[in-house]
């Protein structure tokens, strides 16, 4: 009756009762909090004295009175969830309603994430659980619990707001796992000692495999004192910088002439008789090391660098290349005081924009073209020879002059390679070296090179000899017959002949063919 006058007067309900004589409610402060927390209900006509069967109710659920004026009532709420309506019965008359919110906590696991995501056995594995409050009450202070495989570990975890998501470090969770399967389970406050936490959503439980390390140990003997690609002209263990970087170009060593690499085409246009323009075109989704995108400004770059620093590369840059200019996003340009001549057309069956004829034909130095290419925002000459950002498929983990670790770049524009790390100890000693060889303490080396020693080897029939003896000084690349499919040559000094296979349980070789792909061989 009284709501319907309200209803037509546009009076509020309130106002009528309390003209009435009847007990009315204003306000309850706080609107909001949690369950079974205390609220003061204010507003007239209760009776100064409370009334034995007085009832306050909220979503059906009685309230506890714990005062009484003839204006305010406190009341503890029930244990109840969500928005609804609360009002009272006071001498048998009901007041009007107010709505109220039994605020809540709920934590909610949505998942456990790895970094990286395929790990490896032994490396350091980072967990992280992610974790939001999704209820409408702050959280207070709870534990978090990290269950690996059966083995808990307790930690502190501060308050978390309503839809706030956690970073606090007790969600991160670091370790070593050895190759296999394992279980992992993360659970916030796991006793239970907040109110109304759902067990179903604050735990959740994954199951990962980590796969065994494959790794590939190549000694050599020569120093290294930069890992700089524009300081370092490729000799002795820096053959490492093709894995490290990559340029525009590579050489196929098997016929002895460039293919594409980083760059996915390019063209040769004419100009006059002495000037030509070369244009690549890079791949797509070429990343560096730290994952930044490279780009052609990462191009003009480079060979800008190489102009003006002491680098070995420096003489051929300035009287191969008058000017590099970007045409477009992924495209660059090097004008050529004298390009590259074409192939014949019928040459290995290759169109004419195909390939670079080999050096020895060339008015310039291939090589130029396969110099690796370096980030303009990371480059500092000093410290980059020391930690690199490159674009290859391994990364620097050390350098120093006892060697080099590599791990494989997950991102690798041509797929992660098969083997996760390649060390490269440098044994100046030669004898040393020579009995890591023969006591199959390394996977490959290079040795200086000795008639006797490769006659030695090749009868062992567990390595596989190369010879280089038009190098300086004269070689011997050996390598286990249990790595290698083909023959490595002198063409592919830097090793990555034998990177892209891996070595089966059973010791069968097996060939994953990465080197090529995306050339137009």
């Amino acid at each position: 009756m009284i709501a319907e006058v309200s209803r037509k007067t546009d009076i509020p309900d309130a106002r009528i009762r309390m003209w009435r004589q009847l007990p009315f409610l204003n306000e309850v402060k706080p609107a909001k909090s949690p369950p079974g927390s205390s609220v003061v209900i204010e507003g007239g006509n209760f009776g100064s004295m409370p009334s034995p069967d007085a009832l306050v109710l909220f979503e059906g659920q009685p309230a506890k009175i714990i005062s009484w004026s003839e204006s305010r009532l406190s009341v503890i709420m029930p244990q109840v969830r969500g928005v609804g309506v609360l009002f009272a019965v006071i001498d048998g008359q009901t007041t009007n309603t107010l709505p109220w919110e039994a605020t809540t906590i709920d934590l909610l696991v949505h998942d456990i994430t790895l970094n990286p995501p395929l790990p490896v056995a032994g490396d350091l594995i980072t967990l992280e659980a992610d974790l939001i409050n999704q209820g409408s009450s702050p959280s207070g202070s709870f534990q978090v619990e990290w269950t690996i495989n059966n083995l808990s570990d307790l930690s502190p975890h501060g308050t978390l707001q309503p839809n706030q998501r956690s970073q606090d470090s007790s969600i991160r969770h670091q370790l070593r796992f050895k190759a296999g399967f394992h279980m992992i389970r993360f659970t916030a406050d796991p006793q239970q000692q907040l109110p109304d936490i759902n067990p179903s959503h604050s735990t959740f439980t994954k199951k990962i495999w980590v796969k065994s390390r494959q790794e590939l140990t190549i000694a050599d003997f020569r120093p290294i004192k930069t890992l700089d690609p524009l300081l370092n002209p490729n000799l002795g263990p820096a053959d490492v910088l093709s894995l490290v970087f990559r340029g525009l170009c590579r050489f196929n060593s098997l016929r002895g002439l460039l293919v594409p690499d980083l760059a996915v085409k390019w063209k040769l246009k004419t100009v006059d008789k002495i000037t030509k323009i070369l244009y690549f075109q890079l791949h797509d989704n070429l990343r560096f090391h730290d994952g930044t995108p490279v780009t052609v400004a990462d191009v003009e770059f480079t060979y800008q660098v190489l102009r003006k620093i002491d680098s070995p590369w420096r003489k051929l840059v300035l009287t191969s290349i008058r000017d590099i200019k970007v045409v477009d996003q992924k495209t660059i340009a090097f004008t050529l005081e004298y390009a590259p001549q074409r192939l014949p057309s019928q040459s290995h069956g290759l169109r004419e924009i195909d390939s670079i004829e080999p050096v020895a034909k060339s008015p310039i130095d291939p090589q130029l073209l396969t110099v690796g290419i370096v980030p303009r925002h990371g480059y500092a000459t000093e410290r980059f020879g020391i930690k690199p950002i490159g674009t290859g498929p391994f990364q620097v983990e050390t350098f120093g002059p006892s060697g080099i670790e590599l791990s494989a770049f997950p991102d690798y524009w041509q797929g992660t390679p098969r083997f996760d790390q390649i060390v490269i100890p440098v044994i100046c000693d030669h004898k040393q070296l020579l009995d890591m060889v023969l006591g199959h303490k390394v996977t490959a080396a290079v040795v200086p090179y000795s008639k006797d020693l490769a006659k030695t080897l090749r009868e062992n029939k567990e390595w596989t000899v190369v010879p280089l003896t038009q190098s300086q000084p004269q070689l011997l690349q050996v390598q286990s017959t249990r790595i290698q499919e083909r023959m490595p040559n002198p063409f592919n000094t830097n090793w990555n002949a034998h990177l892209w296979y891996s070595t089966s349980e059973s010791g069968e070789v097996q060939s994953y063919g990465l080197e090529g792909v995306g050339s137009r061989e």
